[in-house]
């Protein structure tokens, strides 16, 4: 349970969502020659003049986009009151890019409950709120995407904000409590990505199926405030830190379809909490698999243009710690606007 934020996200799927669909640069297009004709008042002959127009400004806003996303977990203590947990997770968000810098906004409601073999139990009822900011530092150029080797560089800062309302029946007794918390997971995104098909130039010049290596270091930082309503007992504050490091791979399987293999290290580097809770075991290992779909709904021969609706699931297995182990399936869902 401590281990795993529920409300926060995994830290595969904060990459993910910045693989995916990462910020783009928005391309000018070329001027298109406008010909006109101009009579010349000696000869009484007809010429053709070609004029370029001046070239459009950037948008400063562009790819609105809307997204659903629904997550499980099961969680299976293996100390303390061995609780085995039910989470669910219904997620809405809204993003859109101005320039290189992609913003979304994320509201998600988390409920969870959780038995054991002592018939203690404990349900818990969360509001959260994600903002995050994701921003292109820097991608090199290409002469042929289909052979180059491109090489990117994208930093995100997500927050999120969480109330959580929880009734807990333990060995100590029952508590009711409500908690306010903030939690922040900062990385930088490195990647490498190469064509690995040999497209047909008459059909279309942009390379379909294409592998990705990634590699995200990180830093997840959480504070949390606990107010007892059912006790008189004094407020629990605590605060903790992890840095995580993520390696990750991306493969085109179809033109429509691509898979993903990700593996997480998280290392706690700062625990406190004021009621003395037991210190989490320091090292985390985490592995997850998934599948993305795009279906072929956007114009042909424009490389700047994502396929607007995305489709995919990934599951991840924690486990290899001393504290618990878990599965989490999640199913997104996003349709972008142009």
């Amino acid at each position: 349970m401590h281990a795993q934020d529920f409300g926060a996200q995994t830290f595969n799927d904060l990459v993910g969502q910045a693989i995916i669909n990462p910020p783009r640069p928005q391309t000018t297009p070329a001027p298109t020659p406008v010909s006109f004709r101009i009579e010349e008042l000696e000869s009484g002959k007809a010429v053709s003049v070609a004029a370029s127009p001046s070239p459009s400004p950037n948008k400063l806003f562009s790819q609105p986009t809307v997204g659903l996303e629904y997550d499980y977990r099961f969680n299976q203590q293996k100390i303390l009151d061995r609780f085995a947990t039910d989470v669910n997770e219904v997620h809405s968000s809204f993003s859109f890019k101005a320039g290189l810098t992609k913003f979304q906004l994320e509201y998600f409601h988390l409920w969870l409950n959780a038995t054991n073999d002592a018939s203690l139990k404990k349900s818990d009822d969360a509001d959260v709120l994600k903002v995050a900011v994701t921003q292109s530092l820097f991608k090199s150029p290409t002469k042929d995407p289909n052979k180059d080797i491109t090489e990117e560089v994208v930093f995100s800062v997500p927050i999120f904000f969480r109330e959580d309302n929880l009734d807990a029946l333990t060995s100590v007794g029952r508590r009711v409590s409500d908690i306010d918390s903030l939690t922040t997971n900062p990385f930088l995104l490195l990647s490498l990505e190469r064509a690995i098909d040999k497209p047909k130039p008459e059909e279309d010049p942009t390379p379909h199926r294409k592998v990705k290596l990634s590699i995200a270091p990180g830093y997840r930082y959480s504070r949390s405030e606990t107010d007892y309503t059912n006790v008189n007992l004094p407020n629990v504050h605590g605060w903790k830190a992890q840095s995580n490091l993520l390696a990750r791979i991306d493969y085109d399987a179809t033109e429509s379809i691509s898979v993903n293999g990700a593996v997480t290290w998280s290392h706690y580097t700062n625990f406190y909490s004021s009621d003395s809770a037991l210190t989490p075991d320091l090292d985390i290992f985490s592995l997850a698999g998934g599948i993305v779909y795009k279906p072929k709904i956007c114009p042909k021969n424009d490389p700047d243009k994502t396929r607007p609706l995305i489709l995919g699931a990934t599951y991840q297995y924690d486990g290899f710690n001393r504290d618990f182990y878990q599965h989490s399936l999640t199913l997104v869902g996003s349709y972008t606007f142009y």
